[in-house]
């Protein structure tokens, strides 16, 4: 990135490993961003609250809870 600004900005003509070279002898380390995962902006789904938190059920089947933090897709990742 350094070199590709160097080249762009500065038309400095220069390759890759001497711009290396140069920021190992500097001390000079690159910053890398944390990757923030994308959420969905419309805003959290506010549902009824049916169990009240009562989880025990007399029948076998009768209440399905689940926690569900992110669902991960093929092409995307939906975090709740």
């Amino acid at each position: 990135m350094i070199t590709l600004m160097l080249n762009k900005y500065f038309k400095i003509s220069s390759k890759p490993w001497i711009v290396y070279k140069y920021m190992k002898i500097l001390g000079i380390k690159a910053v890398k961003k944390k990757r923030v995962p994308d959420y969905d902006k419309s805003g959290p789904l506010i549902f009824e609250n049916i169990l009240n938190r009562n989880f025990k059920a007399k029948n076998l089947n009768e209440k399905w809870v689940t926690d569900v933090t992110y669902i991960k897709t093929s092409s995307w990742t939906a975090y709740l």
